[in-house]
């Protein structure tokens, strides 16, 4: 695998955080490759490669979970994402290590039966405060999203060919859902408004080159999440027009949809003197943008919980 100059050859010689750092590389490697060739069998050994790493690295570092939460759902596996989910989005601040420590390799740590407790998928989480914790990424809010877009479009479906008063019931939970989904719509776009443009039409930012600096909040930072999420958007019936008529709600048919932001400021800073090879990803953000949390602007300091929990503190390359 190509890295930066300075890594050691000798696995003896690497620092974990460096092992894992390669691990995470080889995975988004072997995603390109289960994509271009839309394999079932490479996306398995890729979601198998992201468990590991998360497993390795509590503090997730690298969002191998968000990566991980999208596998499993291009798997056709949406129970075992829901309760993925379901066990990183609660708040596990308190606890930290102590509950993952005794995973043992091919393990992966979940709320086995989620799925089919307190409305299943269909669950409000917006109103448990356990839920959108410290560890809560935007990818994995974004694949939540992804379940509830589904089970609203399985609803639509069932709807289609039922009548009678129990419609008016099933009417109601679908408005229910679009409502979660609205709200985590309008918090991933506060939270970095190229994200959701670039689901819609991807093309732009896809075609760019990877970036060293990168910032989360930024183009640079959709990127990086967009190689692994856009082809499930694209996929599933109706996805794309429900975030396009949250971004576009007066948007005319058959016109093309506004330009969005494809350059932050990060991508005018340069080094000269790094190996970077594309191997390196150097995140920065300014301090407003730090203090600000997903889901609302109101909530904690996530960058402060997350260090004292043990997690990333997101200030230094990874």
């Amino acid at each position: 695998m190509v890295g930066t100059s300075d890594i050691p050859d000798d696995p003896e010689d690497i620092w974990p955080r460096d092992y894992i750092k390669r691990r995470m590389r080889f995975a988004e490697g072997m995603w390109e490759i289960a994509l271009k060739h839309e394999s079932y069998v490479a996306t398995e050994m890729v979601l198998k490669e992201l468990l590991e790493i998360q497993r390795l690295d509590f503090g997730d570092r690298y969002q191998a979970g968000g990566m991980a939460a999208f596998m499993f759902l291009y798997l056709d596996r949406e129970n075992d994402c829901f309760d993925f989910l379901h066990f990183w989005m609660r708040n596990r601040a308190s606890k930290t290590i102590d509950e993952v420590q005794g995973i043992k390799k091919g393990e992966w740590s979940r709320d086995f039966g989620a799925h089919m407790v307190l409305g299943g998928k269909k669950q409000n989480f917006l109103i448990d405060s356990a839920f959108l914790n410290t560890f809560v990424t935007d990818t994995m809010l974004l694949a939540m999203v992804g379940i509830k877009m589904r089970v609203v479009y399985k609803m639509k479906t069932t709807l289609e060919n039922q009548k009678g008063p129990g419609s008016m019931k099933l009417i109601k939970d679908i408005e229910e859902q679009e409502k979660i989904i609205r709200f985590c719509l309008d918090a991933l776009h506060d939270w970095n408004p190229t994200l959701l443009p670039a689901l819609v039409n991807p093309e732009p930012l896809l075609a760019l080159p990877k970036k060293l600096y990168v910032n989360t909040r930024g183009p640079s930072g959709a990127a990086v999440y967009l190689r692994y999420t856009w082809r499930f958007f694209a996929k599933l019936p109706g996805a794309r027009d429900i975030i396009a008529d949250f971004l576009y709600p007066n948007h005319s048919e058959g016109k093309p949809y506004p330009k969005y932001k494809l350059v932050g400021a990060q991508d005018f800073l340069k080094n000269d003197d790094f190996d970077w090879n594309g191997y390196e990803r150097m995140y920065t953000m300014t301090q407003q943008e730090r203090t600000q949390t997903l889901p609302t602007k109101d909530g904690p300091d996530i960058f402060e919980m997350m260090k004292e929990a043990g997690g990333p503190d997101w200030t230094s390359p990874i």
